[in-house]
Order: structure tokens, then sequence, then C-alpha cells
């Protein structure tokens, strides 16, 4: 039959597919609702077990309570009465308690007390599997009687047809077993030939009468009839006593496996936690004896340092690496390991891993491959475009292009001129102050507006002289954010005429360290000739790059080391393949997400700027904040005005939170002279904090940091 039906199936399927798929959908439904059908008979079933359970044993404990009432009532336990005769240990006395009692009539008293647990709690078991036995015949009583009244009409036809004896004998009135009540199958004598089972459990035997019963958990089952010589009543029982020992024979034998499973398990995971203390004991050991741990740490204390999560809010002073610029570093260190000027081929692809990572830097601020030149940082590259200032205005007569010999250079000839604002970094502010110290060249330092917080690009125009050499003016500040017009002074230099007797090119240069990553830059909208870039900026690795717009045709290049001719005879020395790869990988997430960045950052600056003005009101003051003037999204410069700690104590005394009192290389012991010079008072200076935030900064560290505050201004 299966094989028919097998055979239509792939016929059907070849032939009808249509018909097959609602074929095989139908036996899947009708499947299914057999499933549905069998699991909710299941779980009525379940549930009626379960309330019959939960019946039994309530009117158990109520039948325990008041056993234990009448007990008491009467002075003592009978059982325990009973099993202290049979003591061979001690003789118990009942109105003794246990502690007035000997240590042997101690031991012999709780070996009774368990014993007669043992034994109410076998009581119950029997109890109860009684009661089920009992509802159940009961349940297969009521079925059988419905079975009958719907046949009786037939057998009542068939009875009338057939040709039966007058006399019936009285043995065939008799009741069945299966139809007496319990007490009646009880006191009924058993015909001979129905005497069929001998039933030997032990729910029928008393704990006095042995404890072999107890140990075996199978029915004893003695047959005086074959099967087959037995009648359709006595074979039903015969079945159901066997599936009943069949049951308690497995149950038994699968509650012995898993206790036996359960042990072997705890034994092994005993075994491991004592090899595991045996393998670490003496490492903790060494480790305790060398550390230096405090007498004693109060709760409190280690919970409030538990609780308090550092949170990072200096990110124009550093930023980590990204994920994915760890990955490109990790990679370049363990493939592109070569020396990249070699010919074979590790050095070819570290030599390849630089050309793509110059590419995504170029990419980033606008620039061609060719005008990036990779340096050890932002202090190299602003050092080395100003010393090639100075060489091009000595190289170069003023008044025109012809190169001077050192033979016509009286000491009383020009120096050359440099223009740059009075907020600039130290790695260029520095450098023009040491060239100023020894004459080497002349410097304005323009100040910056008092209500704006940048340069005024008149006041830039008219600080320019005939040896003006250089404007340099930073893209944007790093301690108030403001950013600075340097597209309007080049546009404006760009279109300065020079006459004879001046040099004959300003050469324009921007140092845009801290602008990179955060706003979008482009070297030529600009207008500059020579950008730093710096990697830390913007989640990269600690090196930079120098951009120079179209070297050797448009912006000159000359070098100030001299070695192994790298990066094209301008800056020698070994390229460091990973920094470098790191630093692409960087500038190629700052092309893609640059606008996400910028908007998640002035998201949150706008967020902290919001939280301080409510909750300290007119206490702050916000440097650098200009209706006019643009800053960065992720800078904020406050000062507490109110209080009377200093921007270093309330750093001090709020260990979590990270922020600075200004710019990482500056001095921290004195006001910074930024601030003093966008007009803020000395003693406003004094209580600045500059919080920067970053990509990863939430709302909710916003609030944990100005919590923070909040409790330092409180205690002091």
């Amino acid at each position: 039959m299966s094989s028919r039906s097998a055979q239509y199936r792939r016929s059907l399927k070849e032939t009808n597919p249509e018909k097959y798929s609602e074929y095989k959908q139908r036996n899947a439904e009708r499947s299914r609702e057999q499933r549905q059908r069998k699991k909710r008979k299941w779980e009525e079933e379940t549930q009626t077990r379960a309330m019959v359970k939960e019946r039994e044993k309530v009117k158990e404990q109520n039948r325990i309570r008041v056993r234990r009432f009448l007990e008491k009532k009467r002075g003592g336990c009978q059982e325990t009465r009973k099993s202290s005769k049979s003591s061979p240990t001690a003789k118990i006395i009942p109105h003794k308690r246990p502690v007035d009692m000997s240590p042997d009539e101690r031991r012999a008293y709780n070996a009774e007390q368990r014993r007669a647990q043992r034994a109410a709690l076998s009581h119950q078991k029997k109890a109860a599997l009684k009661k089920k036995n009992r509802e159940r015949m009961q349940l297969k009583r009521q079925k059988e009687k419905k079975t009958v009244r719907r046949k009786l009409p037939l057998a009542l036809s068939i009875l009338q047809k057939a040709k039966l004896p007058k006399r019936i004998s009285n043995s065939a009135s008799r009741k069945r077993p299966m139809d007496m009540s319990p007490d009646e199958r009880r006191t009924s004598k058993p015909r001979r030939a129905t005497k069929i089972i001998s039933l030997k459990s032990p729910m029928d035997i008393s704990p006095d009468k042995g404890q072999a019963s107890q140990s075996s958990p199978t029915s004893e089952i003695i047959y005086q009839k074959r099967p087959m010589d037995m009648s359709p009543d006595e074979r039903r029982a015969y079945n159901a006593e066997q599936r009943k020992a069949q049951r308690a024979a497995l149950s038994h034998q699968k509650k012995a496996a898993l206790k036996k499973k359960n042990r072997e398990r705890m034994q092994l995971k005993r075994e491991k936690e004592q090899e595991a203390k045996q393998k670490n004991l003496p490492m903790a050991l060494n480790i305790l004896q060398k550390a230096k741990l405090p007498k004693r740490v109060s709760n409190s204390a280690s919970r409030a340092k538990q609780s308090s999560k550092m949170v990072y809010l200096d990110y124009n002073a550093t930023t980590p690496l990204a994920p994915d610029v760890i990955d490109a570093i990790t990679e370049s260190l363990k493939e592109a390991w070569g020396n990249p000027s070699s010919s074979y081929t590790a050095g070819l692809k570290a030599k390849k891993v630089i050309s793509e990572a110059r590419q995504h830097v170029a990419n980033m601020v606008g620039a061609s491959e060719n005008d990036i030149f990779f340096t050890s940082g932002g202090t190299e590259s602003n050092n080395w475009v100003l010393q090639m200032a100075l060489q091009l205005f000595d190289w170069y007569d003023p008044a025109g292009e012809m190169p001077v010999s050192n033979a016509c250079k009286s000491e009383s000839r020009r120096v050359p001129h440099f223009i740059t604002s009075n907020v600039e970094h130290d790695s260029v502010k520095l450098v023009l102050d040491h060239l100023k110290k020894t004459n080497i060249a002349d410097v304005t330092y323009v100040p910056v507006s008092h209500s704006t917080g940048a340069v005024d690009v008149d006041e830039v125009m008219a600080a320019i002289t005939p040896n003006t050499v250089m404007i340099t003016v930073m893209l944007a500040n790093n301690e108030t954010g403001v950013l600075q017009p340097v597209k309007e002074i080049c546009r404006k230099v760009r279109d300065l005429k020079r006459h004879e007797g001046e040099t004959k090119r300003i050469y324009l240069h921007t140092d845009a360290a801290q602008a990179i990553g955060k706003i979008g830059v482009d070297v030529k909208d600009l207008g500059v000739d020579y950008l730093t870039i710096v990697g830390h900026k913007f989640y990269g690795p600690r090196i930079g790059a120098m951009c120079a717009v179209n070297p050797l045709k448009d912006t000159p290049v000359l070098p100030v080391l001299f070695g192994g001719g790298q990066e094209r005879n301008f800056r020698p020395g070994t390229e460091n393949t990973p920094m470098i790869a790191g630093l692409g990988k960087a500038a190629e997430l700052v092309c893609k997400n640059v606008n996400t960045y910028q908007a998640h950052m002035a998201d949150v600056r706008n967020y902290l700027e919001a939280q301080l003005e409510e909750k300290f009101g007119e206490g702050i003051c916000i440097n650098g904040k200009f209706p006019t003037s643009d800053r960065l999204p992720n800078t904020c410069n406050v000062s507490f005005i109110d209080q009377k700690l200093k921007g270093g104590e309330i750093l001090s005394k709020a260990p979590s939170v990270q922020a600075s009192v200004g710019a990482a290389c500056h001095a921290q012991d004195r006001p910074s002279h930024i601030l003093i010079s966008t007009g803020v008072p000395e003693s406003v200076a004094w209580k600045a904090l500059r919080i920067s935030v970053g990509r990863e900064t939430t709302r909710d560290d916003i609030d944990q940091a100005l919590q923070e505050l909040q409790s330092v201004f409180q205690d002091s």
C-alpha cells in the first residue's frame, strides 16, 4: 500500500505539480490538526491529574494535622512508642524532652522520628496511587457503559433471533469485577475459572511486614491461566497489569540513571574546581604578596569607586584610535612589514599601502596624491613650512626671481617678515618667537577681536610689508573653537599686487589640526599654499602630514632634513608604514562620515551648554561663544565664575571627569593666554575648563560629568 502511495505521489509530482502541492499541503494540514488534537488532549489530562493530585495533597495535609493534634493530645506519638520497643540501642521515654536525653537516647529518638516520617510519606504515596487507580477505573467503566448503551439495541435484536436455551446459569448474572465497586471487589469471592491475578506490590504491603517489598519497584504477578485461555475481561485486566508493571520498572530505571548521571556531573564539576584552585593558588598568592593594598577601605568608598565611570571630555587634546584604524595598523604590521624602498614583494606591498594612505589623506582635504608629505606630526609640519619660508626669502632676491649668492648678501640685508595671530599653537608661536628674538625674521602678531574671537582680515592686510614672506593663521582655535577667516585672508592676498622691491609672492599657511575630522576642510576652497594635518586629532595614530598644493609648480617645497631620499627627497627617513596605514584609514573614515560626526558632536555640545545654563544659570561664562563667529561643533570653554576653585582644582576634585583647562601642551599652573587674548578677564580665565566632546560622547556622559561637578561645588 505504501509503495502504491509513493508511486502515486511521484507520478502526480511529475504530471501535475499544482495538484501535488495541494495534496502535500492538505496532508501537512491534516498532520498538524492531529498533533494539535493530541496536544489538547494531553493538556486536559495533565490538568485533570494536577487538580486531582492537588486535592489529594490538601486532604492528606488535613489528615496529618488531625493525626498530629490527636497524638499530641494523647501525650505522644504512637508510631514512636511502637518503634521504641523494638529498638536495641535505647529506650525512649515519651515525656522526656530531647535536651534531657543522653546521646544514645537522642540518636535513637532521631532515628525513630525519621523512620516515622518515611512511613507517613509511604502511606501518602500509596493512598494517592490507590485513589488515582480508582478514578481511572471509574472513567473506564463509564466509557464501557456508554459503549454498551450505544450497542444495546443491536445486541437485543441478535438475542431475539438466536435460539437460546430457556435456562441460563446463575453465573451469567453475576457482576464482572470491573463493574464492581472497590468494597464489592474486596468482599466478593472469585470464581474458580476467573481467579487470575495475585498482585504483590509495595502499595499492598505495609511497612511493618518488612522492607524487602519497598526496594522492589515492580509488581509480582502470578498468573494461573495462559492469556490465550482467558476471557476478554480477564485478558484486559491482565494487559493492564502488565503495562502497569512495565511503566513502574521503566520509571525506576530512568530515576536511577538520572541520579547516577547527576552524581557523576557534580563529581566532575568538583574535580575541575579543585584543579583550578590548585593551579591558580600560587599565582594569586604571589600577586597578593606583591600588591600594596591599603589596610582598610570603607565600603562606601569602594562602592563609589565601582559605580563611577570615567567620562573622557578632552577630544581636542587627543582621540582614541578608531577600531578600523587599529585593524589597518595591525594588518600592516603583519603583512606590509617590508622596507617601502625595496623592490621585492614585501617592500612593494608596503609601498602600495603608503600610496593608498596618501590618496585617502589627499581626498580628505581636497588635494591630489602628490600634494601630501608624511611627517612625524603637526609640530614637524609647522616647523618645516616656516623654515621653508626662510629659505625661500634667503634664496630669492625680494625684487625678483634671481638667486642671490652669499657674497652679495650684506650685513644690512632685509629680513623676512611673518604675519600670524596671537592665539596660535606653540608649534608656530614659539618658532616665530625664536626667529624674532635672534633677528632672523620679523614677526607681526595680529590680535584677535574681543567681539568675535577671530583676527580681523583688514588688520592682517594692513600688517603686510615689502618683506612679508608668509602669513600663517590657524583654521580653528584649539581652546575656544573659534574658526578663523582663513579663506577671506587668502582671497585678498591673492588679489594683492606686489611692486618692485617687494617679495613677489606671499605664501599662505594654515594649521588645520583641530578642524580636520570635525568640519569639512578643502585646501583648494581655502586657497592656502600649505596645510598642516595631525592624525591623532581625528582618531588616527600620532603622526601627521604636510599638504603643499601642486608642489614644484605652484608651491615650492624645500627639504629641511637630508638623508635617504624618502618622500621624493624632501623628507628623508624610512617610512613608518603601519602608522601611515592607520592615518590613511582614519582619513577614509572622515571622508565618508564627516557630516555625521559633525551633526552628532554639535548636538552633544549644544546639550552640554544648555544643561550648564540650566544647572548653574548666571554662575557660568561660556568663553569664545560670539554671535557673529562660528565655532567647532565639539568645543565648549566654560568658566565657573561663582566658584572659588580654579580650573585645575575643580578637575582634581572630580577624577571621573577627564577634561583640561587649556591646550594639553601648555603649562597648567597659569591662566590660558589664549583666553586672555580674546578679552576674557584673568580671574575668569583661572576658572575655565575646556570641554571637548567626540564621536562616542553621549548625553548620558554629559549628565554624569555635570553631576560630578555639582557634587564638587557642593562639597566646596
